[in-house]
């Protein structure tokens, strides 16, 4: 899991780096939203989410910072969801509202997501989910929310067809 997590988060923070380029050229700093469980049941995969958003960052700014932005660096703006939807709600909007990142890369679990998903699509702001597998928000057909992962009633489809 922790590996998964390292990768997926990889992945999600290097689409965002390279998505916010357009309207900023020359940013010094690019705002990035991370709503985490750092505490509370799911603290442990936060924790580690958390260290592989960090480690990718300090390659981008090892590497001369985001190119496409003439080496802007990263910000990186924490929300603790407290594994709770009600936590995870009002650090979104604290982050949206006071902080006002490019991107969020969160929550982990779908019932946070459920909440912080309208309020990035209120705000404009994309919002990547990591493992959400809700299937809540997939008739909203939210402009802002992505999803690294499949949706419930997706998990272990492929495998089932291929042994049936």
């Amino acid at each position: 899991m922790k590996k998964l997590s390292v990768v997926l988060l990889m992945a999600s923070l290097t689409m965002a780096s390279a998505d916010c380029g357009a309207a900023e050229k020359k940013a010094k700093f690019v705002d990035v939203g991370l709503i985490l469980p750092l505490t509370g049941k799911f603290a442990e995969t936060g924790k580690y989410m958390k260290e592989g958003v960090e480690f990718v960052v300090d390659v981008i700014h090892k590497e001369g910072g985001i190119k496409s932005l003439g080496g802007a660096s990263i910000r990186l703006n924490y929300g603790d969801t407290a594994s709770d939807p009600k936590s995870a709600a009002s650090e979104a909007e604290r982050l949206c509202s006071m902080k006002k990142p490019s991107v969020i890369i969160g929550p982990y679990s779908s019932g946070e997501a459920q909440v912080v998903a309208p309020l990035a699509e209120a705000y404009k702001i994309p919002n990547i989910a990591v493992r959400t597998a809700t299937e809540e928000l997939y008739p909203l057909k939210l402009k802002y929310w992505y999803q690294i992962g499949m949706p419930i009633s997706k998990y272990g489809r492929p495998w089932a067809e291929s042994v049936y």
